[in-house]
């Protein structure tokens, strides 16, 4: 939700402490994306893209899952990300937001626009995004399917190895 920006769309000032409740609520949402294996031949760790800017510089780690195994709580929701040349794109707050609560189901209603589009200079992402304004973490331990460990002389494969040495990962 950082990424987009909100304005009032009424010169109310009344409407002004929604502004900042907006802010409040923003920070209560949390995110974890996923890169969707793409529709060629290249899987999602083995993009350099992806690898050089959320890798670590390949030094970091790759988590596999089984998506139809993940364990999603009824507050998430989730889609894949779609881009969109969205230069000073704006979401307006309509004047009859005027509680907290009216925000969240107006955000709720305007999910995909809020949540889900992203700047087209990031489509190599291919991105799915799980979102929740109540969960602290997302429960994974049931649908790793595999770990790649890019730097096999590093510290992150000797922890990763003896995590998983008792396991069919």
């Amino acid at each position: 939700m950082k990424e987009m920006r909100f304005s009032i769309g009424h010169e109310n000032q009344q409407l002004l402490p929604m502004l900042f409740a907006m802010h409040d609520v923003r920070k209560s949402y949390k995110q974890i994306s996923f890169t969707i294996d793409f529709d060629s031949s290249i899987k999602g760790y083995v993009s350099p893209l992806i690898g050089g800017v959320y890798g670590d510089k390949n030094k970091g780690v790759c988590i596999e899952f089984d998506y139809q195994k993940l364990k999603f709580s009824q507050d998430c929701f989730g889609d894949v990300v779609e881009y969109k040349d969205r230069t000073n794109q704006r979401i307006e707050i309509p004047e009859d937001i005027v509680t907290v609560n009216s925000l969240k189901s107006f955000i709720r209603t305007h999910q995909k626009e809020i949540f889900f589009v992203k700047d087209i200079c990031w489509e190599h992402e291919n991105e799915y995004r799980v979102i929740s304004d109540s969960d602290e973490f997302l429960d994974i331990s049931e649908a790793i399917t595999a770990v790649y460990v890019a730097d096999i002389d590093g510290l992150a494969f000797e922890i990763f190895n003896e995590i998983l040495k008792d396991t069919k990962i």
